[in-house]
């Protein structure tokens, strides 16, 4: 499992999706990825599905390499990368 960091710039986010929209995307998108983690305004938050992505907000998703990489075409500028051993959820 890899962990990529990106902050939100793209239009797709308008005026806001909720993390489960975003999950969802990318699950009928064929791409495995989950949501770990938020910043919003330098907070850094748990994820809760219902939560609110704005554009400008960083988020760190999970999930195998192939996945995750190539994200910042359409999420927005990659910012970091950390690698995880054990396995995750699954959509």
């Amino acid at each position: 499992v890899v962990f990529r960091a990106y902050k939100i710039t793209n239009e797709w986010f308008g005026k806001g999706k909720k993390v489960s929209e975003l999950e969802d995307y990318l699950c009928k998108n064929d791409k495995r990825l989950f949501v770990e983690r938020i910043r919003q305004k330098r907070v850094v938050k748990e994820v809760d599905p219902n939560l609110i992505l704005h554009k400008n907000d960083e988020v760190v998703l999970s999930g195998r390499r192939e996945f995750v990489i190539g994200e910042e075409d359409w999420i927005g500028r990659f910012i970091s990368s950390f690698k995880r051993k054990e396995g995750r959820r699954s959509c």
